[in-house]
């Protein structure tokens, strides 16, 4: 991400309490494992809330430029460039300035070098710190990227279609207990 102007196409906002999750139309979900993050209420931090509690901070303000989809983000701070996308349903892969402030139990993180994996304990890989985070982020920004969008949309108004279509992905899981095939649910 550089300076300058948003990707109108991607969501752009920065706020606290949004989601991120791993979505079932990228695999399978684990309903009692599921890592489930939030953005955080002060400046550029991340929150683990599912399965347990975890703080992350980026920066003391909020970003300059960001992108914040439901499974993956790119971040501008004073504290440098960030960015991170799911793994699978338990695991996040970030990279850049980010500090684990504390973790319940239920959460596991590891740093490595310019690399932190974050991840349910139950379903923790640390191998995933070598995994490609180029090719993460080019697939979950696939599916964004796939959606037809109408023509001569106010960048705005594409923005806010991003960022609910976004929401939407994230709210997808599959197989679990009694809900057969894949299912939604208003809230992670």
């Amino acid at each position: 991400m550089e300076e300058g102007a948003p990707d109108n196409s991607l969501p752009n906002a920065w706020g606290p309490g949004q989601v991120l999750a791993f979505s079932a139309l990228d695999g399978p979900t684990d309903y009692d494992n599921a890592l489930v993050l939030r953005t955080g209420e002060k400046g550029a931090s991340l929150e683990a809330v599912l399965p347990d509690f975890c703080r992350m901070e980026i920066a003391p303000a909020p970003p300059r430029l960001c992108t914040v989809a439901g499974d993956f983000f790119e971040l501008t701070t004073s504290a440098g460039y960030v960015r991170g996308a799911f793994i699978d349903a338990c695991q996040v892969l970030i990279e850049g300035p980010c500090r684990v402030e504390r973790c319940g139990a239920g959460v596991v993180a590891v740093e490595r070098g310019s690399k932190l994996l974050v991840g349910s304990a139950g379903r923790f890989d640390v191998a995933h710190l070598d995994d490609d985070l180029d090719a993460l982020m080019a697939a979950r920004r696939a599916w964004l990227g796939s959606i037809p969008r109408p023509a001569g949309m106010p960048p705005e108004r594409q923005a806010a279609l991003a960022r609910a279509l976004s929401i939407l992905k994230t709210q997808v899981c599959s197989d679990a207990g009694e809900n057969p095939g894949r299912w939604t649910t208003p809230d992670r």
